[in-house]
């Protein structure tokens, strides 16, 4: 995660699938209770490893579509090398979009998630953007301690989608049904 030139390479090769699999989730999958919330006049929502944001840029479209207003875009990743190709999608939709830390296999308490516990603006749906079953510790197990405090904690948040590329096959081979 290192080289900002192979973040941009993968950006090229999976920006659109992601986009397309988030935007499918936000419309075509989505639940009349998710159609209401794409349709509040200021729709907040979160990407955590959101790296290129591919499901915000999806998640404006969904919005816009369902008549929805701006309101606040933030993608929260454990690395800081993905935040210029969240700046440039920030610049194609022309709304701004936060970039904050987090590490999604800590606990919500755990210094690593400090921007999480200090959000100002409450979001309506959260994002795991291929993520948790990258980070999970073995045997099929994602780590949701987060995803559940998070849900916990909140008084705005109505829906999380969990996004995953849709592998039937995780780490060391081992089978799992698709997700998505």
């Amino acid at each position: 995660f290192e080289d900002v030139e192979a973040l941009w390479g993968y950006a090229k090769e999976k920006f659109a699938l992601r986009a397309s699999m988030a935007f499918n989730a936000l419309t075509a999958q989505a639940t009349p209770s998710l159609r209401t919330v794409l349709a509040r006049s200021n729709l907040n929502v979160a990407a955590l490893g959101g790296g290129p944001a591919a499901e915000l840029f999806a998640s404006v479209v969904a919005r816009d579509l369902a008549g929805g207003g701006q309101g606040k875009l933030c993608v929260y990743e454990w690395v800081d090398t993905w935040q210029p190709i969240v700046q440039s999608v920030s610049g194609l939709i022309a709304e701004p979009i936060d970039y904050q830390h987090c590490d999604v296999s800590k606990a919500l308490s755990n210094d690593a998630n400090a921007a999480l516990m200090s959000f100002e603006v409450e979001f309506d749906i959260l994002i795991f953007s291929h993520v948790l079953l990258e980070c999970g510790r073995g045997g099929g197990a994602a780590p949701l301690e987060l995803l559940r405090e998070l849900w916990g904690q909140s008084t705005r948040l109505s829906h999380v989608l969990v996004l995953d590329a849709g592998q039937a096959r995780g780490r060391g081979c081992r089978t799992r049904p698709l997700a998505g």
